[in-house]
C-alpha cells in the first residue's frame, strides 16, 4: 500500500482474539541503531511490536528474572518524600492503576518497562529478522525455567 502503513498487525490482534487468544501484553523493541532512511511521508522505524498472546489468563511469568537496576535517580527523588508520596495516588483517568512512591524505598532492582532498548545485529545481512540474540533471550528468561521447551521459529 504505497505511502500508507499496513494494518496487518492490528488485523492479527483482532483475529487472534476471535480465535480465543488473550492479548496479554504488547512490548516495544526500541532499535537503538535503526537503519537510516528517508521517506516522503514518514520517519524511519526505530521500534517494533512484540505481541504477547496466551490461551489463558494463568501462565508462567518469572518477572524477577528480568529485573533491572534502579538507577541513581532514586537517591535524589526518594530523599524528600512528602506525605502524598507515602500513600497510593490513584490514577486521575480512573484506569484502576495507581502509584505509591514510597514502595521504591530501599530497592536496588525494579521490574522493567515493556520497552526493550536493544540494538539490531547486522552480521547476517541476508536475513530479514536482524533482531539481537538478547531479544529472544529476554523473553525466554521471562517465560521459562531451565529445562522448559522453547519453539524457535527463526532457527
Amino acid at each position: 500500500m504505497a505511502g500508507e502503513r499496513h494494518t496487518y498487525v492490528l488485523e492479527l490482534i483482532i483475529e487472534m482474539r476471535k480465535l480465543g487468544w488473550f492479548w496479554t501484553e504488547e512490548y516495544v523493541w526500541h532499535k537503538k541503531n535503526c537503519y537510516p532512511g528517508k521517506w516522503p511521508n514518514r520517519f524511519r522505524d526505530a521500534w517494533e511490536r512484540c505481541l504477547h498472546f496466551t490461551l489463558g489468563k494463568d501462565f508462567a511469568m518469572y518477572q524477577e528474572e528480568v529485573m533491572v537496576p534502579m538507577g541513581d535517580w532514586r537517591h535524589s527523588r526518594l530523599q524528600n518524600l512528602s506525605e502524598t508520596d507515602m500513600r497510593r495516588d490513584n490514577s486521575k483517568v480512573m484506569s484502576g492503576f495507581g502509584k505509591n512512591i514510597s514502595n521504591w524505598l530501599g530497592r536496588e532492582m525494579a521490574y522493567p518497562t515493556n520497552v526493550l532498548h536493544m540494538a539490531t545485529e547486522c552480521a547476517n545481512r541476508n536475513h530479514s529478522a536482524t533482531f539481537p540474540v538478547e531479544l529472544p533471550s529476554w523473553f525466554i528468561k521471562l517465560f521459562t525455567k531451565p529445562g522448559d521447551i522453547v519453539l524457535d521459529p527463526f532457527m
